[in-house]
């Protein structure tokens, strides 16, 4: 046993060294498919945000904290986009890919989330509109002042977790599309220019 242990040791070191980590630090990468990103290396973590196929990410070091990372993840971040943006957490490696997807791919992938961004939207707007008029309302009626207050905080917060993501998804997706020349990417922006106006003060 004692010749052995050696041997085997010897074995995986080399074993290790010929598959080292497919990315490090630095490398862009890609989404394979749809995929999440998450606040930790764990499929049971919170999710940070939605990721689509072909989503470019950048690798990022491991924070000094976490010394023994699980293997199959790595931290990554996404890159720049018109909205100014920043998401960092960790993927399965395993869905990631170090080449870009054909742009076929990805524009069916960017057209059909932008499809359904539009269609969230457009299904928030009479909610939308029902605060900002009981808003207005409480406004006119004597001593309403703390109730029209209280539905403007809701108005506020209605717009900044259901309204604004989204819309600034469909901006960045856009803007993806109109770069690739994708054919739908015109008749999308109008659409969302036409809804916008729904949540306008």
């Amino acid at each position: 046993m004692r010749e052995i242990r050696p041997v085997l040791l010897s074995i995986l070191l080399l074993a290790a060294a010929a598959h080292p980590p497919a990315f490090t630090e630095g490398d862009r990468v890609y989404t394979r498919t749809a995929a999440v990103l998450r606040q930790a290396p764990d499929a049971a973590a919170p999710p940070v945000v939605a990721l689509l196929p072909g989503d470019e990410l950048a690798v990022q070091a491991f924070d000094d904290d976490l010394r023994d990372p699980p293997a199959g993840w790595l931290p990554v971040a996404t890159t720049e986009v018109p909205s100014h943006r920043l998401f960092t957490g960790f993927a399965r490696e395993s869905d990631l890919s170090a080449d870009p997807p054909s742009d076929v791919v990805r524009a069916r992938a960017l057209r059909e989330q932008v499809e359904r961004d539009l269609d969230e939207l457009t299904a928030r707007a009479p909610a939308f509109a029902t605060l900002k008029d009981q808003a207005m309302h409480w406004k006119t009626v004597p001593h309403g002042e703390a109730q029209s207050e209280e539905l403007a905080r809701r108005l506020a917060s209605y717009m900044a977790t259901e309204i604004t993501p989204r819309a600034l998804d469909a901006i960045d997706r856009l803007d993806e599309m109109r770069a690739i020349a994708e054919p739908h990417a015109a008749t999308l922006a109008r659409r969302l220019d036409e809804v916008s106006k729904s949540f306008r003060p």
